[in-house]
């Protein structure tokens, strides 16, 4: 069975402005990065736009996405918190240089997610990816050693191991 070591070369952290700021980006990266924290929280597609719905109170809520760059063969994927007013409250990104199959990147993405939640002491948050693939994955029994699996079992485990975490 082989370990998933993933080669992310970048990652960014963003947080609020009163809080501490974990990221380190040329001044050239800002409009890079604000756009793919806003992708992960307000998406589009097929230019039909998809309605933020809120988390219940007290709990945040993370959107995550995984995109390709084609121009520059990357995978990027990003992530964005809000709480139950859709106040920002915490976002990242990480690129890879290299390009994922889709559901390993979804996937990969959920999980960064996810650790970045527990780094940042998050508490009672609930994930939403849009990957049905990745949700039933998730949600079923099934295990293989393709890097796919492995993902999705890490993810398992973390949110056995963080019950105040839910995936929807």
């Amino acid at each position: 069975m082989k370990s998933h070591k993933a080669k992310v070369y970048t990652t960014y952290i963003v947080r609020k402005k009163d809080e501490d700021t974990s990221f380190s980006r040329s001044s050239s990266d800002e409009d890079e990065i604000e756009n793919l924290c806003l992708m992960a929280c307000h998406k589009k597609k097929d230019t039909k736009a998809l309605v933020w719905s809120a988390p219940s109170v007290g709990w945040l809520k993370c959107n995550v996405d995984a995109a390709f760059n084609n121009n520059n063969d990357t995978t990027n994927r990003e992530w964005c918190v809000r709480n139950h007013l859709g106040n920002f409250i915490y976002a990242g990104t990480s690129l890879d240089p290299r390009t994922l199959p889709v559901f390993e990147a979804e996937a990969l993405a959920l999980k960064e997610a996810i650790l970045g939640a527990i780094s940042s002491h998050l508490e009672f948050v609930t994930f939403e990816n849009d990957s049905q693939i990745v949700t039933q994955a998730i949600q079923s029994n099934r295990k293989g050693d393709s890097e796919f699996y492995l993902i999705i079992e890490s993810i398992r485990s973390l949110l056995l191991s963080f019950p105040n975490f839910e995936k929807i």
